[in-house]
């Protein structure tokens, strides 16, 4: 029988490149990590801001570049950088409690006896108290904060990005929160560093204390002290306007119109035009006026109504900021976008009813998944895997089917078919985009 294989402490583990001569190449982007820690260690308040913020604002392939070339090197650099963050984060939710919660936790935590699979849905742990996670699970379950575990840091940012706490708090070695924080921004994350008792990424642990301080620092805010102003630092360097998500704003009607992402208008009605072609199979030249009217009216119903309000909802809820789908500058989000977006749903509704009972199923279905996908606290949206099938259904097989419904058209095997191909076409696409800002380097190893 085998030797069970020796897990050295962490600093066994790290490489020691300063005596092997084998230290990665310092480019650009670390040089200024560097830059930005000897700010923080050097005490200079405004220029430790200023490089926290231009860490924060770089571009993804920038921070990609950092994680990637300080794997397991730079330890300490990286702990002092993560205290600094976490002091800007205790600032920001001075006197409040943040609005949504999510605590992240490694897959390591788990004892490696335990049989219970408890990554993607926690509730499978047993609460045997061999390790941290029952500690934690039920601190988390009496403050009310959702709870994940993580087999790797970019799921854990995927977590970040769908969900869109207002707060994380994350447990996880130092370069895997380096990462996160990085990934994650401008959302804030509070990082807790893990400790390694018998080696890196195995049987780690958590000092619980310092768990239950940093949750209830965060959930009781009338315990918190006020933090005396500096007037060392800029109005315009506050970490209020590094972290915190833009105020609402009522928007003009522009605003509006471009959160239901024209865009995507094209790609939805390309869609219902196969429908209606498969309808018209062999008939197409003795359509009439009322067909192409008929096509007309589904394709604004469809398209603009579900589709544009669809999408309109999902950005209330997710408060968007940088590049998404269909919309690579979204303005700032209005104050009643959630209204308008639902009025669209209903008024589209309402439409659906006039062009046939085969659409007005169809549309029905979408309104409820659309509801499901985008409005807490059901959120299936933040479930893995359901997420990807409401948008294969929802944007594949039922808008493909929309075009076909409004004809009026039996449902036929040769369509039922191709519908099943719209479904799976939609698979394909989503399946790049389940886990994102994933890097082609992340599986090539440095020279």
């Amino acid at each position: 029988m085998p030797d069970k294989p020796i897990h050295r402490t962490s600093e066994e583990n790290r490489p020691d490149y300063s005596t092997t001569g084998q230290r990665r190449t310092v480019t650009p982007e670390v040089r200024r990590f560097l830059q930005a820690v000897n700010a923080i260690r050097n005490g200079s308040t405004a220029e430790a801001l200023r490089e926290y913020r231009i860490l924060l604002e770089m571009s993804l392939e920038e921070k990609e570049e950092i994680i990637f070339r300080t794997e397991r090197e730079y330890l300490d650099e990286k702990k002092a950088f993560i205290e600094y963050n976490n002091e800007r984060v205790r600032e920001q939710f001075v006197g409040r409690r943040p609005n949504s919660f999510l605590f992240l936790l490694p897959f390591c935590i788990q004892h490696s006896s335990c049989p219970h699979r408890i990554s993607w849905d926690i509730t499978n742990c047993r609460l045997c108290g061999k390790c941290a996670v029952k500690d934690v699970r039920e601190m988390c379950d009496a403050a009310g904060i959702d709870v994940k575990v993580s087999v790797r840091a970019i799921f854990a940012t995927w977590f970040v990005w769908e969900i869109k706490p207002e707060l994380t708090l994350a447990v996880a070695c130092p370069d895997e929160l380096l990462s996160g924080i990085l990934r994650a921004a401008p959302l804030a994350c509070y990082a807790i560093v893990n400790e390694q008792p018998e080696g890196y990424c195995f049987n780690t642990t958590v000092d619980v204390d310092e768990v239950k301080r940093s949750i209830e620092y965060f959930t009781n805010s009338r315990q918190r002290p006020a933090i005396a102003e500096d007037s060392s630092i800029e109005n315009e360097m506050t970490c209020e306007k590094i972290l915190a998500p833009p105020a609402e704003k009522t928007g003009s009607w522009t605003h509006y119109l471009l959160h239901m992402r024209p865009c995507s208008w094209g790609v939805v009605s390309a869609h219902l035009l196969v429908g209606f072609f498969l309808a018209m199979s062999g008939q197409l030249r003795e359509a009439g006026v009322g067909m192409w009217a008929r096509l007309a009216a589904c394709a604004a119903v469809w398209t603009l109504l579900l589709n544009g309000g669809t999408l309109a909802l999902n950005t209330a809820y997710d408060k968007d900021e940088g590049d998404i789908g269909y919309l690579s500058n979204p303005p700032p989000i209005p104050r009643r976008l959630v209204p308008f977006s639902l009025v669209l749903m209903t008024a589209g509704l309402v439409a659906s009813a006039f062009l046939g009972w085969r659409l007005f199923t169809a549309y029905a279905v979408s309104f409820v998944a659309s509801l499901l996908y985008c409005v807490p606290p059901v959120r299936l949206k933040a479930v893995p895997g359901f997420d990807l099938l409401i948008n294969c259904t929802g944007y594949g097989a039922l808008t493909a089917y929309a075009g076909y419904a409004a004809m009026g058209r039996s449902l036929s095997v040769e369509s039922l078919l191709v519908f099943i191909g719209f479904f799976y076409e939609v698979d394909g696409q989503d399946f790049g985009q389940t886990i994102p800002y994933v890097s082609i380097r992340s599986i090539k190893p440095y020279p």
